[in-house]
C-alpha cells in the first residue's frame, strides 16, 4: 500500500490545513520588505522552536535549527537596511561586519543625538557573542553536520568542548533583536522617506 500522496501534500488550491510557502515572496510589492519580512519570520521561528513543547525529543536538539534560524534572520534584517540605503543585495554573511555598515551608513545622515539614542552597542554586543561563540561559520558546522568527512567529530562535538546556552536568556535575546529591528525600520523608513 502506497502512503505518500503527493496531490494531498501539494495541492493545486488552498484548502484546510494548508500554508503557503511562496506567501512571503508574494504579499509585499517591494523586494525589500519581502527581505524584512523573511528575517522577520526567522528570528520568530527560532523563538517559537526554543519554546515549544515536545515531549519526544530533549530541548538540547532544537538549540540546532534555533541556531540557524537566528543566524539566517539577524543576516536577513540587516540585508534589509543595508538595501533600504544602496537598493542592492550584500552577497556577505558575517552578521558583525553587516551591523556595522548599517551602523557607519546611518551614523552619517542622523544627528549625534538621534545617533546616540539608537541602543547600537548592546545590540552589537549581542550579535557578537552570538556570532563568535556560535553562529559563525567555523562554529555554526558541527550544529549542523557533528561530524566531518573523514567521520570524526568535530571539537565542538566531543565532550571536553561543551557549549551550554541558556535557553530562556536566550528567548529573552531574540526578543530584543526583534524589537530592535523592528524599531530600526521604523526609524529607516522615516529617515529615507
Amino acid at each position: 500500500m502506497d502512503i505518500f500522496d503527493k496531490k494531498k501534500l501539494l495541492p493545486k488550491t488552498f484548502e484546510a490545513n494548508c500554508v503557503d510557502i511562496t506567501f512571503p515572496f508574494t504579499h509585499s510589492s517591494e523586494i525589500c520588505d519581502k527581505l524584512y519580512c523573511l528575517g522577520m519570520y526567522y528570528l520568530d521561528s527560532a523563538k517559537t522552536l526554543l519554546n515549544a513543547e515536545n515531549k519526544f525529543y530533549a530541548k538540547d536538539y532544537y538549540i540546532l535549527p534555533v541556531l540557524h534560524l537566528l543566524n539566517h534572520g539577524i543576516e536577513l534584517s540587516i540585508k534589509y537596511y543595508l538595501m533600504k540605503f544602496d537598493n542592492q543585495i550584500i552577497e556577505q554573511h558575517d552578521i558583525i561586519d553587516l551591523f556595522k555598515k548599517i551602523k557607519n551608513k546611518i551614523k552619517k545622515i542622523i544627528t549625534e543625538k538621534e545617533f546616540n539614542a539608537i541602543p547600537w552597542d548592546n545590540t552589537l554586543n549581542i550579535i557578537t557573542v552570538l556570532y563568535k561563540e556560535i553562529l559563525n561559520e567555523k562554529n555554526n558546522l558541527p550544529y549542523r553536520y557533528p561530524i566531518n568527512s573523514r567521520c570524526e567529530l568535530y571539537e565542538y562535538a566531543d565532550e571536553k568542548n561543551r557549549l551550554y546556552i541558556n535557553q530562556e536568556y536566550l528567548t529573552v535575546i531574540i526578543n530584543n533583536l526583534i524589537i530592535f529591528f523592528d524599531a530600526l525600520s521604523n526609524y529607516i523608513d522615516e529617515i529615507i522617506e
